[in-house]
């Protein structure tokens, strides 16, 4: 798996430089990768493959695009590393939202060496408890390659893969057993959404991000949409994503490589055009489970609709826009951008400045501490100005 990804990401680098040697030649390249970094804080792979070669894009668009390694504005620099596993761990964050009376997946069973059930014989057991249809996946990351669904049948389960025993579902999560895994009832699609791709649960993605003055603010949401009958709805994945405006109509479709799509290129049914069910009130779902975790700056909802209306599936520390903005553009809009702050060419471009732990420097040395100081005195006045502006 991991070396097919790689494949694809030499792939795709090749094929932006191709592109780029069309506007800009080599020597032209590598000056413009230097001012980038200097001035926007762009990792070279961001510059080929957002285009930032081309000379009609301004540097005030260029400054909204967010990358995973570095950018200009880093949404995540307000999410200390000792919360990382609240939302890594799904049984950590999933029962918080149960009391605070969210709807979300429910959790039937925790399995594993550091759980009551860590045997395949006790797991068996419990499992033939559930009568109803269920997912299994990891209790941490993954991006989904783990997750498996499947229905009762008797005394066995059965997946895509034909039937399969207690045994055999438990032998599958042998090599992360220490981590653990779920078995989580299964959320159904609403109607709409299921005629698209039924065999996957095809989640809306809600980013949702804190400026300095406290308020959450929705970035670009898409609709993650299966592929060739597997149950995974991760663009990462073989998956779809489709972009959605601001009244839930989706109005653009693609896959990892930037084609795009009016219809689903499986079941032929039209997506391009359709609205999501329950849009608004997901909009205020997310709004009130970011609030229970009001102490993040960012968190990405995945959020199943239903028939009945919405459902948290999970919470993400860490979220991904590359492939929403190869195709759709900046993820940041300057209203939100004005409201986070932004990195000047001497800040520190190594990890421990970039990464959710930026904040959290007290037993860092004496620069780290100066420029943590720094970020937390412009922090203020940018609150202040906030402040000053809305009165």
């Amino acid at each position: 798996m991991q070396s097919a990804f790689i494949r694809r990401r030499r792939h795709r680098i090749l094929r932006n430089f191709q592109q780029a040697c069309e506007h800009r030649n080599v020597p032209m390249q590598i000056i413009d990768l230097v001012t980038h970094s200097l001035r926007l804080n762009t990792h070279w792979e961001d510059y080929y493959r957002f285009g930032f070669y081309r000379g009609d894009m301004p540097w005030s668009k260029k400054s909204l695009y967010v990358g995973d390694m570095r950018s200009y504005y880093w949404p995540w620099e307000n999410n200390s590393l000792k919360f990382d596993r609240l939302f890594i761990r799904k049984t950590l964050h999933k029962p918080v939202l149960a009391s605070e009376g969210l709807p979300t997946s429910r959790i039937l069973m925790k399995a594993g060496a550091l759980y009551p059930i860590n045997t395949a014989e006790k797991f068996a057991t419990e499992l033939a408890k559930v009568d109803r249809p269920f997912v299994t996946k990891l209790d941490g990351g993954g991006g989904g390659t783990l997750n498996m669904s499947f229905s009762p049948e008797q005394s066995k389960y059965r997946s895509r893969d034909g039937l399969v025993d207690a045994l055999e579902i438990w032998r599958r999560y042998q090599s992360v057993i220490q981590a653990g895994f779920l078995v989580e009832e299964r959320v159904e699609n609403h109607p709409v959404l299921a005629e698209i791709h039924p065999s996957s649960l095809n989640t809306l993605r809600l980013n949702m991000v804190k400026t300095v003055d406290g308020r959450w603010h929705q970035l670009r949401p898409c609709l993650k949409i299966g592929r060739s009958k597997s149950h995974i709805d991760n663009i990462s994945a073989g998956g779809l994503l489709a972009a959605v405006d601001e009244n839930g109509l989706i109005t653009a479709v693609y896959d990892e490589s930037g084609e795009t799509f009016d219809s689903h290129p499986d079941t032929k049914v039209p997506i391009r055009g359709k609205t999501v069910p329950y849009y608004q009130e997901s909009l205020e779902l997310a709004m009130k489970a970011s609030n229970v975790f009001g102490f993040m700056g960012t968190i990405g909802w995945d959020i199943g609709v239903t028939p009945d209306g919405p459902t948290i599936i999970e919470g993400n520390a860490r979220w991904w826009a590359e492939f929403y903005q190869d195709v759709l553009g900046p993820f940041l809009s300057p209203e939100i951008a004005a409201g986070l702050v932004h990195r000047r060419w001497w800040t520190p471009w190594n990890k421990t400045q970039m990464h959710p732990n930026y904040k959290r420097h007290d037993n860092g040395g004496i620069w780290t501490r100066f420029v943590a100081a720094q970020y937390r005195r412009k922090a203020g006045r940018l609150q202040r100005q906030l402040s000053d502006d809305s009165i």
